[in-house]
């Protein structure tokens, strides 16, 4: 499981369990788009079905998401087709050595 994920599940199982945690989750939905308030019960019935679907869900992060939108579409957006983004240790060293590591 993913740290995304894992926080995702902690946060819902917190507010189960803890009204007031359930009350901080609630805050995030401010234009009340929930279908009915989100209350001790609801954090357990979602984390239950959430729990039970587990296997179907996929949690994110915003540059993990467009990255695999880009692996997708590497040739239509003219990427070779073994790109990675260079982490800042990679960036710092020597060309030479950047240059054998994707090579080979």
């Amino acid at each position: 499981m993913g740290e995304t994920l894992a926080r995702v599940i902690d946060r819902l199982a917190e507010a189960a369990l803890d009204p007031a945690r359930t009350e901080e989750l609630a805050r995030f939905d401010d234009d009340g788009d929930l279908p009915e308030p989100l209350t001790t019960v609801r954090c357990r019935r979602l984390l239950t079905t959430t729990l039970r679907h587990l296997h179907r869900l996929r949690v994110w992060t915003l540059d993990s998401y467009f990255i695999q939108i880009a692996r997708s579409f590497s040739l239509e957006l003219g990427l070779p087709l073994r790109w990675w983004i260079v982490e800042e240790i990679e960036w710092l060293q020597p060309p030479d050595r950047v240059r054998l590591r994707s090579l080979g």
